[in-house]
């Protein structure tokens, strides 16, 4: 397989071009970009999902999890990493319902032989502390999650770059539905690789997520008016399926899903 394909089946990050007898990198992100594509125009299209980041991570978690129930099984260097590392009980609950038992168990098994031969055995008080506090330590390490948390970043880091570079994307971009409450401040955080576009990005952020945000809240309210006219001698609400989803989709704002 070429240095190309090789790249490009890992959704590098960076293409190398020949030239002579050596590489020249230089920076490609066409790959990543299709599904930020998908996520946003598939959200301004029919309202979609409250955050279009969300579903953008949504896909790439299920990935990764379907990853880990199929080709990461008995391929060496990902179980080397399972071993170390291990799954949080959130993935772990995920990989349970994935309907691979059999490998899911062997990651397992082995992931318990591996902390069978390095866990500490402290003899003694202050042993006991230090020990404690590895294991403690050891308890947060989550593979899905660190793999997720590295392709996320990168995901972000193209948003902007995409805003800035891709003619279309910028009315796209503003035609969403809005971002939740933590993806805001994901992309507040990541303007810095707007250079000095900054301020220009940033002002679409907060016009896309100020906007939707008071449209959500509008919508949570006449849910709750329609209740309250109830209260008050007025004829039984007329509950639409736009009323029943205002709720959740405020609380999406605010939360995420």
């Amino acid at each position: 397989m070429s240095i190309e394909k090789f790249l490009i089946y890992c959704g590098g990050f960076l293409l190398y071009m020949r030239r002579g007898f050596g590489y020249t990198m230089f920076m490609q992100y066409k790959i990543d970009t299709i599904p930020i594509w998908n996520a946003f125009r598939e959200n301004g299209k029919n309202g979609g999902a409250p955050c279009p980041i969300c579903a953008l991570r949504t896909k790439l978690e299920n990935s990764l999890v379907s990853l880990y129930l199929n080709e990461a099984v008995m391929e060496p260097l990902y179980r080397i990493e399972v071993n170390k590392t291990g799954f949080c009980p959130a993935h772990f609950g995920r990989l349970l319902q994935g309907g691979n038992r059999c490998g899911l168990a062997l990651q397992t098994v082995t992931r318990t032989e591996y902390l069978e031969k390095n866990l500490p055995r402290p003899g003694n008080r202050g042993a006991a502390a230090k020990a404690a506090d590895h294991i403690r330590e050891g308890l947060r390490g989550c593979v899905i999650c660190d793999s997720l948390k590295k392709s996320f970043d990168t995901y972000m880091e193209t948003v902007v770059k995409m805003w800035i570079g891709e003619p279309d994307f910028p009315a796209v971009f503003a035609k969403s539905s809005g971002f939740c409450l933590p993806h805001y401040a994901e992309l507040l955080e990541f303007s810095r690789h707007a250079g000095k576009r900054a301020p220009n990005f940033l002002q679409a952020v907060r016009d896309v997520f100020f906007t939707n945000l008071e449209r959500a809240k509008r919508n949570a309210e006449n849910f709750t008016q329609k209740f309250d006219a109830c209260k008050h001698g007025g004829a039984a609400p007329t509950v639409t399926a736009a009323d029943a989803a205002a709720l959740p989709n405020l609380i999406g704002k605010l939360t995420g899903n």
